[in-house]
Parts: structure tokens; sequence; C-alpha cells
């Protein structure tokens, strides 16, 4: 890997294969976090996500946009992800 690719870059090279961290499309987006929060129906009156190594979390705000009464937290070491 260059010594001079930005973070973003390196994020997306050490992510590339990774089958979580990869980038992916709306179907997986969409069924992953439908997962995280529980199907239609049995789903908590208000559900708490966790992302560890959230990046700039978005998930977290994903997963907020779906259901407003969560409670997401997002956590990462790259402060500059999270600014």
């Amino acid at each position: 890997m260059s010594a001079d690719a930005t973070p973003y870059h390196r994020h997306l090279i050490t992510h590339a294969e990774h089958p979580i961290a990869a980038p992916l499309g709306e179907p997986s987006v969409a069924a992953l976090l439908d997962r995280a929060l529980g199907p239609a129906g049995q789903r908590p009156a208000a559900p708490r996500l966790l992302d560890l190594g959230c990046g700039q979390a978005a998930w977290p705000l994903r997963a907020l946009e779906a259901r407003p009464e969560a409670t997401a937290v997002g956590v990462d070491v790259d402060a500059d992800a999270l600014a």
C-alpha cells in the first residue's frame, strides 16, 4: 500500500475483501439493518445499536433514519472519521 494513500483509500484497500466492511449495495444494507433492528412486528419499542469501528457512522445514521426512536452509539479509533 502506498505511503501517500489517503486514510479513505487505505480503508477501501484494507476492507475490499471483508464481507461486512466492504461497500455494500442498498439491498444488503437494508437486510443487515432489518436483521439488526429485528423483524417487523417483533422489534423492541426502542432498539439499541452499537457499531464498533463505525468510521463516519453511516450505519448508525441509517438505522436512526429507519427507527428514529432507536439509540445508536458509534465508536471508532480514528478521530478524523468521527469529526
